[in-house]
């Protein structure tokens, strides 16, 4: 019988013959076979919430039995509110991320670990006192993610599969391009990155993780065959020398499309997938324009239109589609201009004027993917 298949009513049954028999080797037997049927479902997926007695937990199970050990294949962590870090002293909050620090060093202990996903604060970062000089006053939220990134990369894990990472700081730090660090990423196969960027204008910070850290970070992933990459901003990624031989599903949020720069272009990056990719979503990405002081005619150099054009014609292995914008609904194609703040702004001229043409690309589009799927079901 599958372990994972085991009724509830089956382990309910064993414990109440248990409680009725007297003969010690049935005693014996039924315990190990309790503990062989529900370690998988105990421990299968361990949630860690951003408290010491959590920690503690975690760092016990490490120290517990083997089957219980083995069990686990998913961590986790779960930051705690704004309310709760600031109400705490500056004390309590570092024995906190010293016991979260010490627990995730242990992780490699999980020898079927396949998962780990970290689901950190939903901070506004103007309400943190450190705000204005975050690199020379570091925050309890940089410290807390830079802790635990730590933990992680003092012991490999071979068998993880899977990283989610929700609201990650663009943290420009040295451990971050530490091959120690960097060596999580060689295993994956599925990778989800929520950056929490500040808005404009843009941090030297926020510019160094998406110039250099975050690429250098792709550039170890090359084992992913899905990819999600969320920012709370636009920003620029050089996507040169970034590219995933197996990549099947692509989502990208608030990213540049920019025929200018081609190393910075998000459609040069996906079109070089094009042997491999099948599904691709866009949600809050932009066509660039250049300038907005040289930009009065309106005239884009590759609107909406040829971008879905391209598309359609390049990913030939592409079966689902999908482009929304969630911070400007109901209008999925954006364009924006860089004004003379160096900050991305949005034209709604552009986009009006540009509207029928985008819209038949998206039609022709969606029209030859159904045509794909249709063929390869009479196949």
């Amino acid at each position: 019988m599958s372990r994972r298949l085991v009724p509830v009513e089956l382990l309910m049954l064993i414990v109440h013959q248990v409680q009725r028999t007297r003969n010690l080797k049935n005693v014996r037997l039924a315990s190990k076979l309790l503990s062989n049927l529900a370690a998988p479902l105990l421990f299968r997926t361990v949630v860690v919430k951003e408290k010491i007695y959590s920690a503690e937990w975690l760092v016990g199970l490490q120290e517990g039995t083997s089957e219980a050990r083995d069990a686990v294949k998913e961590v986790d962590f779960e930051g705690a509110s704004y309310q709760e870090i600031a109400a705490a002293t500056d004390a309590q909050n570092e024995e906190t991320r010293t016991a979260l620090n010490a627990a995730y060093a242990g992780l490699h202990r999980f020898k079927n670990l396949q998962r780990l996903d970290f689901c950190f604060e939903a901070f506004d970062i103007e309400h943190i006192p450190e705000f204005e000089t975050l690199c020379d006053a570091p925050s309890h939220f940089r410290l807390l993610q830079l802790g635990l990134f730590g933990g992680l990369a003092a012991h490999p894990l071979p068998r993880l599969s899977s990283l989610e990472i929700f609201r990650l700081l663009p943290l420009h730090d040295k451990l971050l391009t530490d091959e120690t660090f960097l060596a999580i990423f060689t295993s994956l196969r599925r990778l989800d990155i929520s950056v929490s960027a500040q808005g404009e204008p843009v941090p030297l910070e926020d510019e160094e993780f998406f110039q250099s850290t975050l690429p250098l970070i792709l550039q170890h992933a090359t084992a992913l065959d899905s990819l999600s990459l969320h920012r709370t901003y636009p920003r620029a990624v050089n996507f040169s020398s970034i590219h995933f031989p197996k990549l099947t599903f692509l989502q990208l949020d608030n990213f540049i499309l920019e025929p200018t720069r081609p190393d910075y272009d998000a459609l040069n990056f996906i079109v070089r997938h094009k042997a491999t990719l099948k599904t691709l979503e866009l949600t809050d990405c932009c066509v660039y324009g250049g300038e907005q002081e040289i930009h009065e005619d309106g005239v884009y150099p590759r609107p909406w239109g040829d971008v879905l054009k391209t598309v359609e014609k390049q990913l030939v292995h592409l079966r689902s589609f999908r482009i929304e914008s969630i911070e400007n609904p109901p209008f999925a194609f954006e364009y924006v201009v860089l004004d003379s703040d160096r900050c991305y702004i949005v034209t709604d001229e552009a986009r009006i004027g540009m509207a029928d043409k985008d819209e038949a690309a998206l039609k022709s589009l969606m029209s030859a993917l159904q045509s794909r799927s249709l063929t390869e079901d009479i196949l």
